[in-house]
């Protein structure tokens, strides 16, 4: 489960490329869902041809290369594997509608540490606000 590189030449947004890094064609796979939570943290939820939804927490990375051009790193982590990387309010909401019964703890823990996360920060900012039950 390492990083996947290659030499970037920023021809297309970061969104553009994830997807079709990650779905390819979209002949078995297609991206219905996008969001970032900053330049190292995106959000793609997919879709299988059988209906099925799920949500991969992709990380990025930008460094030059030995010849001076710049290369993108990214590694893909499923949800159900419990990322480190917590989710924005956008892709919760999203995992609500399209995903409500995680599909793991790990997924669960997940969901629980980023709604906590965001509880913290609107607890700082004085706005109240009440995450659901998973």
């Amino acid at each position: 489960m390492g990083w996947l590189g290659m030499q970037w030449n920023g021809n297309q947004s970061i969104e553009d490329f994830l997807k079709q890094e990650v779905c390819g064609d979209g002949e078995h796979i297609k991206p219905v869902f996008y969001s970032k939570k900053s330049n190292s943290t995106h959000f793609l939820g997919i879709e299988d041809n059988a209906g099925k939804k799920f949500m991969i927490v992709i990380l990025v990375q930008f460094q030059k290369n030995s010849y001076g051009d710049r290369d993108i790193l990214y590694k893909d982590i499923d949800e159900s594997m419990g990322p480190a990387e917590l989710a924005n309010q956008k892709t919760l909401n999203w995992l609500e509608k399209n995903i409500p019964v995680p599909p793991n703890d790990y997924a669960k823990d997940w969901r629980e540490r980023s709604y906590r996360s965001i509880l913290q920060k609107k607890a700082m900012s004085g706005r109240e606000y009440h995450y659901p039950i998973i």
